[in-house]
């Protein structure tokens, strides 16, 4: 019973971190994953599964059915981790998952202004970008690891003038782009 009891307010409303937005629950995530402390896993895989449903109204319905479906797995750990019998890997998987899937939505969002959009985001453009790459490096995903290495390098330019302007923001838009596709693909 207590368990179950346990399980509903994970689900719920739980206080200690209902005001986290997604990227803060999956930082403290790493750093629980980075220390093999278990301590506080259970909470912190409720408030991430939380987190996760709560992202998803600002999202396609192609990224909403990834995330769902990782909000989904988050949830199925919950008993695992009451139990005591949730080991790391399981869970770090799915959050870098989620890292990778949140980081596409947020590029998505860039890539529909156009160039001029990408230019005025460009530091969202660069910070997705890293949370992709941190993901895929946490999944061992070398094709976008390397793509995600790329594309920072470009979108730290994208502010910059100057006569090759256009081709940078061309060159940028291009490989964002390749970047969505390939995460439709191995997630």
């Amino acid at each position: 019973m207590k368990s179950v009891f346990l399980f509903m307010l994970l689900l719920g409303a739980s206080p200690v971190f209902a005001q986290n937005a997604l990227e803060d629950v999956l930082q403290k995530a790493e750093g629980l994953i980075n220390s093999g402390s278990t301590k506080g896993l259970v909470d912190l895989v409720g408030a991430t599964a939380k987190a996760v449903q709560s992202e998803v109204s600002s999202m396609d319905s192609d990224t909403k059915y990834l995330l769902l479906s990782q909000a989904d797995a988050l949830k199925g750990l919950v008993p695992l981790a009451l139990s005591g019998k949730l080991d790391l890997s399981s869970f770090s998987n799915i959050v870098n998952k989620v890292k990778i899937i949140l980081a596409a939505n947020r590029l998505k969002s860039a890539l529909k202004g156009g160039k001029s959009g990408l230019v005025e985001q460009a530091p969202k453009v660069s910070k997705a970008l890293n949370l992709m790459k941190n993901g895929a490096e946490g999944l061992d995903l070398k094709s976008l690891t390397k793509l995600s290495n790329s594309a920072i390098k470009k979108a730290d330019k994208l502010d910059k003038g100057g006569l090759f302007k256009n081709l940078r923001l061309k060159a940028t838009e291009k490989k964002l782009n390749k970047i969505v596709d390939l995460v439709g693909e191995v997630i």
